[in-house]
């Protein structure tokens, strides 16, 4: 998009007295307008886009997947059905000890109409766009429990996995 400021100030963070994380706030008007400058672009994109040739290994068409991606290639028109979606998506990801990586990615899917001979294969595509990501870190604990359980129906007294790792007993 033209005017890449608007991914600067997606996300603040807010944090307590003591200078710790609180919250991780998203400005979702501003996550609003960045999808509808993406969007707009997208469409600026399909409409100076009518037809594009692709070139596909005639193992490709035989729908065998052993075969795909082997024999020569052919050339192939696709039409894109100017039919698309486009949304964000956010995660939150364990990257260690109290530590959270944040990501908001921009996904736009859309489907293009392969003309190959004797019939059109419709063909859905999806692309994934990172807009956001930040590291959120807490304060790393002075002892971890861990407890393994390889099934859900094992009892407390069957559980001999525990791992204590700098706690002290009393």
């Amino acid at each position: 998009t033209e005017n890449p400021q608007i991914y600067s100030s997606l996300a603040s963070l807010e944090k307590k007295s003591d200078g710790s994380v609180a919250s991780l706030n998203i400005d979702q008007s501003k996550l609003l307008y960045a999808r509808a400058c993406l969007v707009s672009d997208l469409l600026k994109d399909i409409k100076s886009t009518d037809a594009l040739r692709v070139e596909i290994p005639i193992g490709n068409l035989t729908g065998v997947n052993i075969l795909s991606g082997v024999g020569p290639t052919i050339s192939v028109n696709t039409i894109l059905t100017k039919a698309f979606n486009a949304y964000f998506e956010s995660s939150f990801t364990e990257v260690g000890i109290n530590q959270s990586l944040y990501r908001i990615n921009f996904i736009v899917t859309y489907e293009i109409d392969a003309l190959i001979p004797s019939r059109v294969e419709k063909i859905s595509i999806s692309q994934s766009f990172p807009v956001m990501s930040t590291v959120i870190v807490g304060d790393v604990p002075e002892a971890l429990t861990q407890i393994v359980r390889l099934t859900d129906d094992i009892t407390e007294e069957d559980i001999d996995d525990i791992f204590d790792f700098g706690a002290e007993l009393n």
